[in-house]
């Protein structure tokens, strides 16, 4: 009985070790070749990442949601097209791609102000937010503290305060982590690329290496400080609303909403007092801007157009 029990367990053990020892090597050898993209600003708190495309029209900031490894070329297809009717940033928070990292808490108020700090420096004070994901949330606390400045709301299948109530929203780090460490993260992605990364038809391959390289990393306390702040900035913003008359609009995965009964019914309760929000559907996975690049790009510009339409 005891050697029954033995070998399975040696076995399991030993491929657990074997496969920790070959991730630690092979992730060091791929954060080496990566090359440096974007511009680093330096603010009060750090230095941070970002990329600036487009000259014209009004500024869309770039926010990203939970864990993107490399926001700035995670969001590339989709800024390209933004840019030709908009100026586009795209910022990588601390602990994001080429962003320091930080040892302030990720409380939603920090990284806020984190953002606000930047747009100062970079002297721009009135911009839509388009926020994907957890950004969903932040962009919330952030027009509600920064009202003046916030245009509008663009959300990438954003989330919303009350999934709390619903799902614990710290899971995806909480189970993301011990996989990275071992590298099974690695292992999916070569069974399942379209799961972890963005699709290689839409991508270069020196920015999909990146991409994978900084994914499957596991030396980020930034990132796995902000994945224990989770349910508590969720839980802060709860009462939160946008005003009635700012303009939304909202990117939905049509994946997420035959999945999750309740994702499209917080949504439509989260703006159903705004008497200019808009919500779209699209065919697609939670990472719509992986697929749906062209498609939210058109009807981004037709929101704009019609907000400026308004105040003429």
């Amino acid at each position: 009985m005891k050697k029954k029990i033995f070998w399975p367990l040696f076995i399991g053990t030993s491929v657990i070790a074997a496969s920790y020892t070959y991730e630690s090597i092979q992730e060091k050898n791929d954060l080496r070749k990566i090359k440096s993209y974007g511009k680093r600003v330096t603010t009060r708190f750090g230095t941070m990442n970002l990329s600036i495309s487009g000259e014209k029209g009004p500024v869309i900031l770039l926010l990203s949601g939970y864990g993107s490894a490399a926001p700035i070329l995670d969001f590339k297809p989709l800024a390209d097209r933004l840019s030709t009717f908009s100026k586009v940033i795209t910022i990588e928070y601390f602990g994001y791609g080429e962003s320091d990292h930080s040892l302030r808490p990720r409380s939603v108020q920090n990284i806020c102000e984190e953002i606000h700090a930047l747009m100062e420096k970079l002297q721009c004070d009135h911009y839509y937010l388009m926020a994907h994901s957890i950004s969903g949330v932040y962009g919330l606390y952030y027009q509600h503290t920064y009202p003046q400045e916030v245009l509008g709301i663009i959300g990438i299948d954003p989330s919303v305060p009350q999934q709390i109530d619903y799902i614990d929203a710290s899971l995806e780090e909480k189970l993301m982590k011990p996989l990275r460490k071992i590298g099974l993260l690695r292992l999916i992605d070569k069974i399942k690329p379209a799961l972890l990364t963005p699709p290689s038809e839409n991508y270069d391959k020196e920015s999909l290496f990146t991409i994978r390289a900084m994914t499957f990393s596991d030396k980020n306390e930034t990132l796995q400080n902000e994945g224990q702040w989770i349910h508590d900035n969720f839980e802060h913003c709860r009462d939160l609303q946008y005003p009635s008359t700012l303009p939304i609009l909202i990117f939905l995965s049509s994946e997420n909403i035959s999945r999750v009964k309740w994702w499209k019914k917080l949504h439509e309760e989260q703006i159903a007092n705004c008497k200019n929000a808009k919500m779209i559907e699209l065919k697609g996975s939670h990472y719509l801007h992986w697929t749906q690049s062209d498609e939210m790009a058109k009807q981004v510009y037709s929101f704009l157009e019609e907000q400026n339409e308004k105040e003429i």
